[in-house]
């Protein structure tokens, strides 16, 4: 049980990056079992009144429900980095085991590509699949 809460930690401050500029991209968090829990798949957008967005999915690769899976924003530049502030926001409901949620974000600037970042989840059921 130790050992899951030190897995859980790590992925709570793992990366997942999502491209925009139209065009889906997938990434998933690196090759150790540990970071392979999610993968997202994320594109920039315009939403009511023009206003910028993230949308995309989440995809629970885990054997685990999740829910309360809070994400990040943070807008990056042609070489990668970050600019201005990072935006927030939630994934609304749980992601079964094997599932994936559709998300929204706005986001407070255009920008060549963005970075979402897991930065919280709380698992709902702790029974693993065999």
């Amino acid at each position: 049980m130790r050992r899951f809460r030190e897995v859980l930690v790590i992925l709570a401050v793992a990366v997942v990056t999502g491209q925009g500029s139209g065009v889906a991209r997938a990434q998933n968090f690196g090759t150790a079992p540990e970071q392979q829990f999610f993968r997202v798949e994320s594109q920039s957008a315009r939403g009511k009144g023009d206003r910028l967005l993230v949308r995309g999915y989440v995809y629970n690769l885990s054997p685990y429900d999740v829910g309360n899976l809070r994400l990040g924003v943070e807008a990056l530049d042609a070489s990668g980095g970050a600019t201005g502030a990072p935006s927030t926001g939630w994934v609304n409901g749980d992601i079964p085991k094997n599932g994936r949620r559709y998300f929204e974000l706005p986001v407070a600037s255009p920008a060549p590509t963005y970075r979402v970042t897991v930065q919280s989840f709380d698992i709902r059921s702790f029974e693993a699949t065999r």
